[in-house]
């Protein structure tokens, strides 16, 4: 009988027996599943997959351990997103992780669509509606050449899968 990938048979263990090499194998995938972020959480997994189809999505990378006030950001010149989810975790309250991941996920995929629209191979972003309005905590937070570039993404992020469809109608699948 074939046991690999069988919990029943991967934690039965008679005394005095070794654990098979499957048993090993599944013990280390569930060990590591906890270190790998893709299988972090399932509320906003499927942004981060829907995401990678177009860029990379680090979770909780150097950049983000150096940078411990910072929740996330999209880097133009690697094209990429950084998700800071130890940060999250450290700066916000229990109940408000899940949300807060999702809402940056959300807010960097419009930085992404942005990005496509300006040119993706750029450290350039373009404004996808030029009438957004800059609210004041984003006047107060960013430079003003940013003022624009944030307040559109903080206006997108709340709108459910905007930011998706924005990053599907700008970007090309590679």
């Amino acid at each position: 009988m074939q046991r690999i990938a069988n919990p029943y048979y991967v934690f039965k263990r008679r005394v005095g027996s070794t654990p098979t090499p499957s048993a090993i194998v599944l013990a280390l995938l569930i060990v590591a599943k906890g270190c790998h972020p893709v299988h972090a959480d399932n509320h906003y997994t499927s942004l981060i997959v829907d995401l990678e189809k177009y860029v990379p999505v680090y979770v909780d990378s150097v950049k983000c351990q150096n940078n411990p006030k910072s929740d996330g950001w999209y880097q133009p010149t690697e094209n990429s997103i950084h998700l800071c989810k130890t940060n999250i975790i450290n700066g916000w309250e229990k109940h408000k992780h899940q949300s807060v991941f999702k809402k940056v996920l959300m807010h960097e995929a419009v930085h992404l669509a942005q990005d496509c629209k300006a040119g993706f191979h750029n450290d350039d972003l373009s404004n996808i509606d030029l009438n957004t309005s800059v609210p004041s905590f984003v006047s107060k937070r960013y430079t003003k050449d940013r003022h624009k570039i944030e307040a559109e993404a903080f206006s997108y992020w709340h709108k459910g899968t905007l930011p998706l469809e924005l990053v599907r109608k700008y970007c090309k699948l590679t």
